[in-house]
């Protein structure tokens, strides 16, 4: 069975990205493009992976991964973020990996792979 992402971006070009390059990669797919709708997907279905942005105003993708940990502590959490993310003042941050903007489809593919299996991923910001 395909594990489940939840893609949260905002931004339509990036979200329409993700969700084909990790549905062409074999991943079942839901995308939103916020918190809020997020967590009311995460509420319904069992989702293995939530890849959401880290901006936004409140709720942010930091909230987000918040509630994730809290409620749904067996679901993976990534975070992309095209500046200072601020995760080292997130006690929940060793639960979450952290994707740098830009990226590109097979740095983005790597990330959700590891992280479904586990692995930390943190790239320098």
């Amino acid at each position: 069975m395909a594990a489940k992402v939840l893609v949260v971006e905002g931004e339509k070009l990036v979200r329409r990205f993700l969700d084909r390059a990790l549905t062409r990669a074999g991943y079942d797919v839901q995308a939103t493009s916020s918190p809020e709708e997020a967590i009311k997907i995460c509420r319904a279905l069992s989702i293995d992976l939530v890849l959401a942005d880290a901006g936004w105003e409140k709720p942010n993708g930091h909230d987000l991964a918040r509630w994730v940990a809290v409620e749904r502590p067996n679901t993976r959490v990534l975070l992309m973020a095209a500046w200072e993310s601020k995760c080292e003042q997130c006690p929940y941050a060793p639960m979450c990996g952290l994707i740098q903007k830009p990226f590109h489809k097979g740095q983005v593919l790597a990330s959700v792979a590891d992280a479904l299996e586990g692995k930390r991923i943190a790239e320098d910001m």
